[in-house]
């Protein structure tokens, strides 16, 4: 990891530099879900990182990005981190206090949410379409073995209901650009009309009538990174 800032920069018109990124990183996310162990996952992803800088170095525009400060210390951490060495930074604590999740935990449980949300609207939002919404996706997630069962789905939503959730606007900001396109983004959700799901053409420039099978089909797009 000591060699960032060495590659020499490179010609490589844009798009060929673009497809070797994509290439680089889709290998290395299959490479990366083939390990078995988290210590070995640890060492490769700092490694795929390193990988990803030094292919940015190989633009002009980009040449010394592997000798910025931030990126040296942060890779020389990781270093000795996997050597076993101590490190200043390994004794600064939690930031912002406790948390109840992990990241990893934190991003999955609103991955969650969002899914839940989408369902709700589309089979209607009153109590007894929630409780159909909370079914569709346990059915969802147990059959990619993600071991949730339908009350710990039923009460992270519950949860969330309350305020309890750390970083709600996460799952607020993901669910109102993609899926009700508002304020308008690039990547929201397309009915199977073509439109916005909430501006449907076909449905009186409203709430698509064919959003429910939609939404079952973009919470199994949503899940299926969890395989």
């Amino acid at each position: 990891m000591s060699g960032m800032g060495q590659v020499e920069p490179t010609s490589v018109p844009v798009a060929q530099w673009l497809r070797e990124m994509r290439d680089f990183a889709a290998q290395s996310e299959f490479v990366y879900h083939s390990l078995e162990s988290d210590e070995e996952r640890r060492r490769y992803s700092t490694a795929a990182l390193a990988g990803m800088l030094e292919r940015l170095e190989r633009m002009h525009e980009m040449k010394g990005v592997g000798t910025l400060q931030w990126v040296r210390d942060h890779l020389d951490f990781m270093d000795d981190l996997h050597r076993g060495r101590d490190h200043p930074w390994r004794s600064l604590g939690p930031f912002g206090g406790l948390q109840q999740y992990t990241s990893a935990e934190q991003r999955f449980r609103v991955d969650l949410l969002v899914c839940l949300e989408i369902l709700i609207d589309a089979v209607g939002g009153g109590r007894g379409s929630k409780k159909e919404a909370f079914a569709i996706l346990h059915d969802a997630t147990s059959s990619r073995s993600l071991g949730l069962s339908l009350s710990r789905i039923r009460g992270l939503y519950f949860e969330f209901q309350r305020g309890a959730f750390p970083h709600p606007e996460l799952v607020a900001t993901f669910t109102q650009s993609y899926w009700h396109n508002n304020p308008p983004s690039a990547g929201f959700a397309r009915c199977e009309h073509g439109d916005p799901v909430h501006q449907c053409r076909a449905s009186d420039n409203g709430r698509c009538r064919d959003i429910r099978g939609l939404a079952i089909l973009r919470i199994n797009e949503l899940l299926d990174q969890f395989r």
